[in-house]
């Protein structure tokens, strides 16, 4: 009986850390979504042509050039 409640506790714990995880990578990757959005948004209203490089979660150089 205790080595089951131990494999319960271990399979718990493991779950745990996987959703903590996937939650952590969602949010950033959300978050860097909506960054980009918010500065491809501004450079579109200022009648900018946009250039960005990006990751999954960073964005590696953003550029808006306006005419």
């Amino acid at each position: 009986m205790n080595s089951n409640k131990r494999h319960l506790a271990v399979g718990l714990l493991i779950s745990t850390v996987l959703i903590v995880g996937f939650l952590l990578v969602f949010s950033k990757m959300y978050f860097t979504h909506l960054e980009v959005k918010g500065l491809t948004s501004d450079c579109y209203d200022r009648g900018g042509l946009v250039s960005i490089e990006r990751t999954t979660f960073t964005i590696e150089s953003f550029s808006c050039s306006v005419k």
